[in-house]
């Protein structure tokens, strides 16, 4: 019994074993291969993020520069329109076109820098549970 057991069980539920091992680490050098395929295409996407990022803020400098021109061009005209008002009006006028503009700026620098963090943010929770599925990954093997 004891020679059947060593000639005929043990080998083939050795094999067996090391049968269901290797398709175990076949599976996991897929699922790894997977992982760091969508690691990569994760770390495109935050790349393609920040160009986007880079020129949605330079989109929004130019827009802020025309409003700016177009404030000023404004605010001229009315001063030259207003020419009989006193000098402390026209100062007064300037002043308001300057704080629309740093106003105008400044809301969308901010809706810019929001619309940035929210993207890295969702770039970050996904990166965290890819990692995060790695590590199950590997503690599991």
């Amino acid at each position: 019994a004891i020679a059947y057991l060593l000639i005929k069980v043990i080998p083939s539920s050795t094999e067996k074993r090391r049968s269901e091992i290797q398709k175990e680490l076949a599976a996991a050098q897929e699922a790894k291969k997977a992982a760091e395929e969508k690691l990569k295409e994760l770390e495109l996407e935050i790349t393609k993020a920040h160009e986007e990022s880079k020129n949605i803020v330079a989109t929004a400098k130019t827009n802020a520069d025309a409003i700016k021109s177009q404030t000023i061009k404004d605010a001229k005209a009315e001063i030259d329109r207003l020419g009989a008002n006193s000098q402390k009006e026209i100062e007064m006028y300037k002043e308001m076109a300057i704080n629309t503009i740093k106003e105008q700026i400044t809301h969308l620098t901010m809706q810019n820098v929001e619309k940035t963090l929210n993207e890295k943010k969702d770039e970050l929770d996904k990166l965290i549970k890819l990692k995060l599925s790695k590590d199950l990954e590997k503690a599991s093997i």
